[in-house]
C-alpha cells in the first residue's frame, strides 16, 4: 500500500508546503489527520495527484487544530465520509462534527476499517497537565506492523506497547509520525530510542513534534533503518 504524507512540518520539494501539523494518505481512500491549514492542504494534495473526493475514511488521531485544520474544509467536499474520532475527545470537537452529514465512528479497541487497516482505539495521555486522547493507525504487512502515530502524547512506547498486546505475535516492522519529543532532554529521547529497540521495531520515521535532537539520535542508532521523511514523501507499507 503506498502512503503520501500530505503535510508535516518539513517539505521533501519546493513545490510541496509544509506547515506544524500531519497529515498522510493511506492508498487512494483513507486520510490520518488532516495538518493545520486547509489551503495548504489542499495544495499538497493535488500537487500529490491526490484526489479527495475519493477518500472515504478520515481517522483524527486528536482533535488539536494541527491535526484537523483541514477537516472541515475536506468534509464539505466529502460530507458523507466516514470520520472515526474518540468519545473524550473535546465537546467543542464533536459539537462542530455533529454540524456535519459525516457518519461519526468511536472505536473501541481494535477496529477493522478496511483489510489489514485498523485504529487502536483511544488512549489517554497528558498535554499541558491536561487529559487528552489519541489513536493511532495500523497496517498489517507481510513484513509485520506498520505503525502511524499523530503526536503519541500518551508515550510513544506505551503507543507501541498497547499495539503489540493488541495484534500478539505480530513483529513491529515501522513506525511513522509524531513521537512527542521535541521538549525532551537527550537521555530521555536515547531511552526511548533504546526501547524501541528493545520492541523490535524495525525501521523508524520520526516527522512533526519529535524533533530535530530525536531525528539525529534516531537515525545515528536505526542507521539505513532510519527514513527521513517529509511533506511529499511517498512511502510503500
Amino acid at each position: 500500500m503506498q502512503i503520501k504524507i500530505l503535510y508535516d512540518n518539513q517539505s521533501v520539494y519546493p513545490d510541496i508546503k509544509c506547515g506544524w501539523g500531519f497529515s498522510c494518505l493511506l492508498g487512494d481512500n483513507i486520510l490520518f489527520d488532516t495538518g493545520e491549514d486547509a489551503k495548504a492542504f489542499e495544495h499538497n494534495a493535488k500537487n500529490l495527484n491526490v484526489d479527495t473526493m475519493r477518500i472515504q475514511h478520515v481517522v483524527i488521531s486528536h482533535d488539536h487544530w494541527d491535526h484537523t485544520g483541514a477537516l472541515w474544509w475536506l468534509l464539505e467536499k466529502i460530507p458523507e465520509a466516514f470520520v472515526y474520532a474518540g468519545r473524550n475527545f473535546s465537546k467543542d470537537f464533536q459539537n462542530q462534527l455533529g454540524f456535519t452529514d459525516a457518519d461519526i465512528i468511536f472505536p473501541e479497541g481494535r477496529q477493522e476499517i478496511q483489510q489489514n487497516i485498523f485504529v487502536i482505539g483511544e488512549m489517554r495521555g497528558q498535554y499541558k497537565k491536561s487529559n487528552i486522547s489519541e489513536q493511532a493507525i495500523v497496517i498489517k504487512t507481510n513484513k509485520g506492523l506498520f505503525v502511524i502515530t499523530g503526536c503519541a502524547h500518551p508515550g510513544i512506547i506505551e503507543v507501541i506497547k498497547r499495539i503489540k498486546s493488541l495484534f500478539l505475535g505480530e513483529p513491529v516492522d515501522f513506525v511513522l509520525g509524531g513521537f512527542h519529543l521535541l521538549h525532551s532532554p537527550e537521555e530521555e529521547i536515547e531511552k526511548v530510542v533504546n526501547e524501541f529497540k528493545a520492541l523490535g521495531v524495525k525501521r523508524v520515521a520520526p516527522t512533526h513534534c519529535s524533533g530535530d535532537k530525536a531525528r539525529e539520535i534516531f537515525q545515528k542508532v536505526y542507521r539505513e533503518n532510519y527514513i527521513p521523511i517529509g511533506a511529499g514523501s511517498v512511502l510503500e507499507a
